[in-house]
């Protein structure tokens, strides 16, 4: 294994090469893939803004770039040719806060609720597993088994432009009753998007399950709240082998159950099948 991890960006996949770095005891390298001097110096303080809280990252020069030998797990997990006997020491290995997290937003409107994370569908993708937005969501109507419920209280997760999409989210989650980040309490978290990740950690830390769309927020708990049960809806012809990723997790004693869809998906008895990974989850 080589001693320097690459870290293109502080999405998801951010979070994953975190987590190659540490269980591989190497340096997380910040080196985005930008053309130019500015736009390099640019995308890298941002990634560093993002990862250091989770891992320390560090910076190479723009015109040290290609002289340095890294491992970029990255463009393994996205071409398909990640060494899928990793995933193992990856369920079994964690990221924590490398700041004080006294001064976060508490997200105290969560007190004493039984919190589920639920991203529905996306609004935007990097397309870096090949699919688009549309194709990795799953219809609304699937999740008509989560309207009226008293028991739990939904917390919309997904990333979203406050500007273009809030209106359409907002209505969203009036439909189900879903509690919005930012909208009551913390306002400078609305939109997800473009927020720095720490300013959600005591959001996610209060989660008792998750069910929804595999992003950013997916990782986020494998890689920091494992504990946390979820049901990760993931499109088949994606390049994340999530199945193997789910039996891994649940190897090493953690309730993470992928479930897939393509276009010949009966989304009907999907929905069925949500249903009842949820109660089962929610049972435990």
């Amino acid at each position: 294994m080589k001693d320097f991890v690459r870290l293109r960006d502080a999405m998801g996949h951010g979070l994953f090469s975190a987590v190659c770095a540490e269980m591989s005891n190497a340096y997380l390298v910040a080196i985005p893939q930008k053309d130019t001097p500015e736009e390099y110096a640019a995308a890298q303080e941002a990634t560093l803004k993002n990862i250091n809280f989770f891992k320390r990252a560090y910076k190479v020069k723009f015109e040290d770039r290609d002289k340095i030998s890294y491992w970029d797990p990255v463009a393994e997990l996205t071409s398909g040719t990640f060494d899928h006997s990793l995933w193992d020491k990856f369920a079994r290995t964690r990221l924590v806060p490398q700041e004080d997290t006294t001064d976060l937003p508490r997200f105290l409107g969560l007190n004493g609720k039984k919190n589920v994370l639920w991203v529905p569908q996306k609004f935007v993708t990097d397309g870096a597993c090949g699919l688009s937005a549309g194709q990795q969501s799953v219809p609304l109507e699937a999740f008509e088994f989560l309207k009226g419920r008293t028991d739990i209280n939904l917390v919309f997760g997904q990333h979203y432009n406050k500007v273009n999409d809030l209106a359409n989210v907002e209505k969203v989650c009036a439909e189900f009753n879903a509690y919005l980040p930012g909208r009551t309490e913390h306002p400078e978290v609305l939109g997800i998007r473009g927020v720095q990740h720490k300013l959600y950690y005591h959001m996610y830390r209060r989660l008792k399950a998750s069910i929804g769309i595999a992003g950013t927020h997916t990782w986020y708990m494998l890689t920091m709240f494992s504990r946390i049960p979820q049901i990760i809806l993931y499109n088949k012809k994606g390049a994340e082998r999530w199945d193997l990723i789910g039996q891994a997790y649940r190897d090493a004693g953690y309730k993470i159950y992928p479930l897939g869809f393509d276009e010949t998906t009966d989304f009907a008895e999907y929905s069925k099948e949500m249903n009842i990974l949820l109660e089962q989850i929610l049972e435990d």
